[in-house]
């Protein structure tokens, strides 16, 4: 099959979604398709050249149209996107694609795809991978006619799928499918020789409010109160809030307890969940919550919120889930986990069961089947 991704972002750049399409190109390519990735050139132009390099020789064809300046504000990104879509418009009409499946919604790349499809006569699936109020003014405008018209939709969670139905997208149209993850490289974490602290409490993501970091901090001295060698580690690129959390911290009297590290990746990121006894994400909003999978599949079990994307750990038997804002529940379950080993030691070994199912080899078989399924409805 000859599968057209289409993605506003892709390494070079870091993020969830660039992440996503990376890792599902080449797991698709890894199951016999012809993958081609249309996208932008990002930063560096060898860096960039690397990584095509790289995906080149498993399999999978990235086509990129113009450059991309790093360290753009978000309105500025916007307008290079706008002069740059007739190039990828062209590009796409002239790929001789059997399904276009394009990632991130509402996004003008997804716009264009979408027009490709329909003047290409080529089935179209589009990817919304984070969905907040803001989103449904375009979903309620522009957007309506594409999930309306459109072949099939892809979700994170439940959520996303109960909200694009409310708005009138067709529900047998919608399917809800987990991100994937690289399960043997997290699996790491469980043979690494790293001494795993016995009281170090991970926080793993951006530093935002919204990531929930705040109510840690305010979670915190209830926690020190019956653990007072507990350590908070936070990994995380700073978007403008630790210099707030450490000043809550600071006010809380717990700032010493917590170590802000900044961002890290590769195998410093296994390195810091093989650290840890446990994660926390205590988010305001997940589509998914990557890291309490990534923690999962390491053997370290989790005190989450019920995020949107939560009720895909709720049954892992390696999560505890507190109410978003309840600082006082949040740091009982911090605390259950902290100080009872056998309940911990089971925890992990049902995390690092439950996660193997989300392997990028198994997700990827799951777009394939709804690729299939379009490219032939009347198949059961």
């Amino acid at each position: 099959m000859r599968v057209a991704l289409v993605s506003g972002g892709f390494p070079p750049r870091i993020g969830g979604v660039e992440s996503y399409v990376y890792n599902l190109s080449r797991a698709l390519a890894q199951r016999g398709h012809e993958v081609t990735v249309f996208t932008y050139m990002f930063g560096d132009v060898s860096v960039t050249h690397r990584v095509d390099d790289r995906l080149r020789r498993e399999g999978v064809r990235v086509q990129r149209v113009g450059t991309m300046p790093t360290g753009l504000q978000s309105h500025h990104i916007n307008s290079h996107y706008t002069r740059f879509a007739p190039a990828l418009a062209s590009l796409l009409r002239r790929e001789d694609a059997d399904i276009i499946d394009t990632h991130s919604y509402p996004a003008l790349h997804t716009d264009i795809a979408f027009k490709a499809s329909r003047a290409k006569c080529a089935p179209c699936i589009i990817h919304v991978h984070g969905m907040y109020k803001i989103h449904r003014l375009h979903h309620l405008a522009a957007g309506q006619r594409e999930l309306d018209e459109v072949e099939g939709v892809i979700v994170n969670n439940k959520v996303q799928r109960s909200l694009l139905s409310s708005n009138g997208t067709p529900t047998d149209k919608i399917h809800v499918i987990p991100p994937g993850i690289n399960y043997e490289r997290f699996a790491r974490a469980r043979r690494s020789n790293i001494r795993k602290t016995g009281k170090s409490i991970l926080f793993m993501g951006r530093v935002v409010e919204a990531k929930g970091l705040g109510l840690l901090v305010d979670a915190a001295p209830d926690v020190l109160k019956e653990h007072p060698d507990a350590e908070f580690r936070v990994v995380g690129i700073d978007h403008g809030y630790a210099d707030a959390a450490r000043s809550l911290a600071a006010r809380r009297g717990v700032l010493r307890h917590f170590n802000f590290l900044g961002g890290k990746k590769g195998d410093d990121v296994v390195d810091e969940y093989a650290r840890c006894r446990l994660l926390a994400l205590p988010s305001r909003h997940e589509g998914f919550g990557m890291v309490v999978l990534e923690s999962l599949a390491s053997g370290r079990p989790a005190a989450i919120t019920n995020f949107e994307g939560s009720h895909w750990f709720t049954s892992s038997g390696a999560c505890l889930v507190s109410r978003r804002g309840d600082s006082k529940q949040l740091s009982d379950n911090l605390n259950r986990i902290l100080e009872d080993d056998e309940m911990t030691d089971e925890m992990s070994r049902s995390g690092q069961k439950f996660a193997e199912q989300f392997d990028w080899a198994q997700i990827a078989a799951r777009h394939e089947k709804i690729y299939v399924k379009t490219l032939n409805p009347g198949l059961l």
